[in-house]
């Protein structure tokens, strides 16, 4: 196993961004310190020919802008949260709105994805990769409590990728970390999404309004466009939903089970996803402005499952509670397996 640390670029204060790449002999993936941002991920196909199956940018300045969240770290609240405030005890806290809808989405304007975070190299003799801290200070963001955060990102020689997060506060507050890694399995094709199949282990999605919101309602995805409890394909999801996903699925976590399998049956690679988390958001984005990133980027080129805790959980009382106490530990592991069949 290899490992290489580079200097990515430099940022406006001058503060230098490096970039990490490991590589098991067969997947190879790299990740900044600035966002924790995830930049490829290099994956061979049935026929041994080795691509990037992630989307992003070429250079530092496409992460410096970084509008759409490719391959960061999403936090301290990954989603949506209804009217900007959440209540912990008596005393209200007043977020971002930065989301159509009245709402705050993925913590709001001074977002962990334009962070510099302190990085460290792992090296065991079973995995490789980096562990990326910082100390989110006391309302940042406008939540309650220094939280004292790592983010690590690993691979193993069994081709899974781990991500692990973790967070000490020394005040109740609400945690909810996700990556926000754009996928496209075909790789150097750059065919886009529509013809992978994607199956989850679910067969529940949360309910929402208009603005995209929770509305505490978990119904059934049988018979529906949400309906990915066998193999789909993502294009015939599309063409029943009339439109792009943007909505938390209610997965099982069966740690025997992968929450969500996606393949693309033209490159034969495969991902599957496994999470301790309660939700999934499945995102297909529309782009409906065309632009480049490492290749020209467009309507359903790529897809995002990322695991995390339910949307407005601090809003509705019905869902898995985010919150966490003061000296407690979040803790929360994701599991990228890829393969080929």
């Amino acid at each position: 196993m290899t490992i290489k640390k580079q200097i990515f670029g430099v940022l406006s204060s001058g503060d230098e961004v490096n970039i990490y790449t490991f590589s098991n002999g067969r997947i190879t993936f790299s990740a900044i310190d600035y966002g924790c941002a995830i930049t490829s991920i290099l994956v061979p196909d049935k026929n041994g020919i080795t691509a990037d199956v992630t989307l992003g940018f070429p250079t530092m300045d496409g992460y410096v802008l970084n509008w759409g969240a490719f391959g960061a770290v999403i936090g301290r609240y990954a989603g949506r949260i209804s009217r900007g405030e959440f209540n912990i005890g008596e005393k209200t806290y007043r977020l971002d709105i930065n989301c159509p809808g009245n709402c705050c989405l993925h913590g709001g304007h001074d977002s962990f994805v334009r962070k510099l975070w302190d990085s460290k190299i792992i090296n065991t003799t079973s995995e490789i990769g980096v562990e990326f801290s910082r100390i989110s200070p006391d309302g940042e963001q406008s939540f309650p409590g220094n939280l004292d955060i790592k983010i690590r990102y690993t691979i193993d020689r069994e081709n899974t990728l781990t991500l692990k997060y973790e967070a000490l506060t020394d005040m109740d507050t609400h945690v909810n970390f996700t990556n926000h890694t754009y996928f496209d399995l075909s790789g150097q094709k750059h065919s886009g999404i529509k013809n992978h199949t994607l199956q989850l282990n679910s067969s529940l999605y949360l309910e929402q309004d208009e603005n995209k919101l929770p509305t505490g309602n978990i119904i059934s995805s049988v018979n529906t466009p949400f309906d990915f409890s066998l193999p789909k394909t993502i294009g015939l999801g599309l063409k029943e939903l009339n439109s792009g996903f943007d909505h938390c699925m209610v997965v099982r976590n069966n740690k025997n089970i992968p929450d969500a399998k996606i393949a693309d049956s033209e490159t034969g690679r495969t991902l599957e996803i496994y999470s301790d988390k309660p939700g999934i958001q499945f995102y297909t984005p529309e782009f409906k402005n065309p632009f480049t990133g490492k290749w020209n980027y467009k309507g359903f080129c790529g897809l995002c499952l990322e695991s995390q805790n339910f949307p407005d959980t601090p809003n509705i009382d019905t869902f898995p509670t985010t919150l966490v106490k003061a000296g407690e530990k979040y803790q929360s592991t994701t599991k990228w397996k890829f393969g080929i069949e």
